[in-house]
């Protein structure tokens, strides 16, 4: 066609293009030695084993900060925190008209839940920090400060930081230490490291204090923020370990779970896989056919004197 682009032949060009630019990272990926992903013990990669009868977690290696599989969990978290903040807030004045009026008191009755009123706080205080920074990094546009703290719709600045992070969600982890600010209970100082400055408020019972954070810490506090929120809520999930091990071939550990209120029937917290209903079961069924009696543990020796 004269004058236009022809995208005949082609294929999926917008899955392609999207594709593409995912794929970036790993085209780009260093090729050095590898290190433990930023989350520890909590990684989401983590492999466990049995070393003198007690288990030992080991984190995923990884070329960046975080491995794929905790940087995908802050992502998600990234997504859920908009919903999650809305939510909360619908339960700020849920139970603030239950408060009792005592008598004779100048005081008047709270009209709002505490706790969830600094935790909506911390989301914009932890949100908009990273917000900044990542700006800065990625050299983009600042927002007015001043405009910015005068703004009444919360909701939406939540959305619009949450989801700048996701968009440059591998720059945001990759960022180095830097002075920030955080908040801090005075009820819990040990958790202020040492050697930090700042400034306390014995009124209030909180100190505003500079620590370094960089991009590890970005993701551990967007996962934190993600825990609390459910936590308040009551969403928090039971997981029940299952007896068969993982089907896949290349891992075969005996970490399969099930998670309360996933879609999912089991998951490996080994290798990730993920099975359906109608696969677990299969599984299973498959997984007790292969066994004999050779394989049941033996019966406890009765003690022939209690007879």
């Amino acid at each position: 066609m004269a004058g236009g682009i022809s995208l005949a032949g082609r294929g999926n060009y917008w899955e392609y293009s999207f594709r593409s630019s995912e794929s970036q990272r790993s085209r780009d990926k260093p090729s050095g030695q590898q290190r433990l992903c930023a989350r520890g013990d909590y990684c989401s990669g983590a492999t466990v084993t049995l070393e003198d009868g007690e288990k030992v977690t080991s984190p995923a290696l990884t070329h960046d900060v975080f491995c794929r599989k905790c940087a995908d969990q802050v992502y998600r978290a990234l997504g859920e925190i908009p919903e999650l903040w809305v939510r909360l807030h619908c339960e700020l004045g849920a139970k603030g008209q239950a408060t009792e009026r005592v008598s004779m008191s100048r005081s008047a009755p709270l009209p709002l839940r505490a706790d969830i009123d600094a935790l909506l706080r911390e989301h914009l205080d932890i949100l908009a920090s990273w917000d900044e920074r990542l700006r800065m990094a990625a050299g983009l546009s600042l927002p007015d400060t001043q405009e910015q703290r005068l703004r009444p719709d919360h909701g939406r600045m939540v959305a619009a930081m949450s989801r700048l992070l996701m968009v440059h969600l591998d720059r945001l982890l990759a960022l180095p230490a830097d002075a920030m600010c955080r908040t801090f209970s005075l009820f819990d100082l040990d958790r202020i490291p040492e050697g930090a400055h700042g400034r306390t408020n014995r009124t209030g019972g909180y100190a505003e204090v500079t620590v370094d954070l960089a991009g590890a810490d970005a993701g551990k506090e967007i996962l934190g923020l993600r825990h609390k929120s459910r936590s308040v809520l009551g969403e928090t999930r039971m997981v029940e370990r299952l007896d068969v091990p993982c089907p896949d071939p290349t891992c075969d550990l005996l970490m399969l779970v099930r998670v309360q209120g996933s879609s999912y029937a089991a998951e490996c917290k080994a290798c990730g896989r993920l099975l359906s209903e109608a696969e677990y079961h299969a599984w299973v069924r498959l997984y007790a056919a292969t066994l004999s009696h050779k394989d049941l543990p033996p019966l406890p020796a009765r003690d022939s004197s209690a007879a």
